[in-house]
């Protein structure tokens, strides 16, 4: 295929939209591609063609656009979930025109579209200060954390706090951190308090977007990534820079261990050939699952180690009654 000379030394922009804020939407607010369910008559790439003309009145099956290839399918599992909830698709279309047909967004599902130079990936987003940290509390993510907190909806308020702190001071928290997207209203010298690694503080947070507060992050920050590096390969590529960190100290240390026990696990089944089927973390285990075991190994070494303590503390308190 030959492209103009207009595709060839253009500037490359990618599509991003901001997703209206809905109640009855977990996502809501958040920055995304867009996209939606396939029905059961249809390809993947025939739902992404539909769901675009719905929701942005762009006809990806004109010749303007062409598709350049896609992103290979992947698993998508709650953290602390059990089973994947729904196998992501990503098809990535080439404009041939010069221009953007008018678009139409469909105010129920987007609150508003903005085109991305992949030029800003290359070089302001490996700033550490563009990058902002979106807390959670570990407790809320982990499935049996969840199924704690409603245990504790029949106790008083103050008591539900309670718990949650207990849970919080335990578990800690998970924060992932995503980077902020320039726009017509940007400042990009805008600062906030910074961590000593200098990145942005992280403060309990939802993830969502704002009309001058655009914040790529988690699925769609990977995604984005991988575009990038079929582009220009980023070292190391946005989603490493995006990795979430941990409060606690040991479950860094075992997610350090379970993430290389999973690469020697791939190596040794696949030769070191990466898996298609589904996206997973270092050439491993996936990110939910490397973060489960853990979680688990944190909790049983934490087991060990308070038996251990009440243990010795028994062997004092009989050594004391037989000395004094």
């Amino acid at each position: 295929m030959i492209f103009s000379n207009w595709v060839q030394q253009g500037d490359v922009e990618i599509l991003y939209i901001r997703r209206a804020v809905n109640e009855r939407d977990k996502w809501s607010g958040h920055m995304a591609f867009p996209g939606g369910k396939a029905e059961s008559n249809e390809t993947d790439q025939q739902a992404v063609e539909r769901e675009v003309l719905e929701e942005l009145n762009l006809d990806l099956r004109s010749d303007g656009f062409v598709c350049i290839g896609e992103i290979g399918d992947r698993e998508v599992t709650p953290m602390g979930g059990r089973r994947p909830v729904m196998i992501l698709s990503c098809f990535v279309y080439l404009q041939l025109l010069p221009y953007t047909p008018p678009l139409t967004p469909q105010p129920s599902e987007i609150a508003s579209v903005h085109w991305i130079p992949i030029h800003f990936f290359l070089s302001l987003a490996r700033d550490p200060a563009q990058w902002v940290g979106i807390r959670f509390s570990m407790a809320r993510i982990l499935i049996w954390g969840r199924h704690a907190q409603h245990m504790a909806l029949g106790l008083t308020a103050h008591l539900k706090r309670g718990v949650e702190k207990v849970l919080g001071w335990w578990l800690g928290s998970y924060t992932p951190f995503g980077v902020l997207l320039p726009h017509e209203n940007s400042d990009t010298h805008h600062r906030v308090a910074l961590t000593k690694t200098g990145k942005k503080t992280a403060k309990e947070a939802t993830g969502q977007s704002s009309e001058g507060h655009l914040l790529l992050w988690g699925l769609t920050l990977s995604m984005t990534s991988e575009i990038v590096d079929l582009y220009y390969p980023l070292d190391p590529p946005l989603k490493d820079l995006g990795r979430p960190r941990f409060s606690q100290w040991d479950i860094r240390v075992w997610v350090r261990v379970w993430e290389g026990v999973g690469r020697v696990q791939a190596k040794l089944e696949s030769g070191g050939r990466r898996s298609r089927g589904r996206r997973v973390n270092g050439e491993g285990f996936t990110t939910n699952t490397v973060v489960k075991c853990a979680i688990g190994s944190t909790v049983l070494g934490r087991g060990i180690t308070m038996w251990i303590v009440w243990r010795g503390l028994l062997g004092v308190r009989e050594w004391w009654r037989v000395w004094v």
